[in-house]
């Protein structure tokens, strides 16, 4: 469909007010909010450029806002804490976080998940072969406890990083939440007294929904940034476009594929010329 309205768009210098109501509801229909539509397409009428010029430039724009690049804290050792929904593609992105950092530093890898062994076996599964080290010894259930033991080996082997996957959870389960700020606090405790980096995991199919989640992690956790999966499949995308209105959250990464390498910094003007090349439907 948006192809289709690129198309009629490259074709046109200049287009009517009944135009532009369509581009707004292709938006709609793409999980970009009304409000936001309508920023978008606010000059396209009177603008120098081509419509299909203008509207991406009002993208890169409105996305800048969101775009800021990953940069690890500079300290001799600091942890990341994966959080996000069942589903969402965590302990995948996780290793695939590993993947992409393991050439500027020594890592350890824990999956704190008391629910799913799986989690672990999955991580061991995939990064160990590579070298990556997975924290298994595990005397404890309590995931707090697990990320203190996983702590103290990563000093040990002289990891400067400790990624911890954590359980999928929902915004609307409190126990759950708060066993992610006591392992923060746990990090705090014994990392003399600096705080993980929070990353919230962001299913790219989620549609507005996933606004939601961000807004209540956001609450919940102070969460520094953001990736976004599953953006290879069905995901209609335009929702991160919204969070840039709704919550200005950084957005570190996109995942556009099921291969350990195919993590991507965020880059605006990437993400337009895909989203409205219909690359997300």
């Amino acid at each position: 469909m948006i192809k289709n309205l690129l198309s009629y768009l490259e074709r046109h210098r200049s287009i009517d007010v009944d135009t532009t109501e369509e581009i707004i509801r292709f938006l709609i229909r793409s999980d970009v909010g009304p409000k936001t539509s309508r920023l978008l397409v606010k000059n396209i009428t009177n603008s120098s450029y081509k419509p299909a010029d203008q509207l991406k430039k009002n993208i890169i724009d409105l996305l800048h806002v969101v775009n800021s690049p990953f940069i690890l804290p500079e300290r001799e050792s600091c942890a990341i804490l994966m959080v996000g929904a069942n589903g969402v593609g965590k302990t995948t992105t996780t290793a695939k976080l590993a993947v992409y950092l393991k050439k500027t530093n020594q890592i350890t890898i824990v999956g704190a998940d008391a629910f799913r062994a799986a989690a672990r076996e999955q991580l061991i599964k995939l990064l160990e072969p590579l070298g990556i080290n997975v924290f298994t010894s595990f005397k404890h259930k309590d995931p707090s406890a697990i990320v203190y033991e996983a702590y103290k080996e990563a000093n040990s082997n002289n990891s400067n990083l400790l990624i911890i996957d954590t359980a999928g959870r929902l915004h609307t389960n409190i126990n759950l939440m708060a066993e992610l700020n006591k392992i923060k606090s746990t990090v705090k405790k014994i990392s003399n007294d600096h705080l993980p980096m929070v990353i919230l995991v962001l299913d790219g199919t989620s549609g507005r929904n996933g606004i939601k989640q961000v807004v209540e992690f956001n609450k919940a956790l102070d969460v520094d940034g953001l990736i976004v999966t599953k953006l290879d499949g069905s995901a209609k995308a335009g929702f991160i476009l919204e969070i840039s209105q709704a919550t200005k959250t950084p957005i570190f990464f996109i995942c556009d594929g099921e291969g350990l390498n195919d993590l991507r910094p965020f880059n605006p003007e990437n993400f337009a010329e895909n989203f409205l090349q219909g690359q997300f439907e």
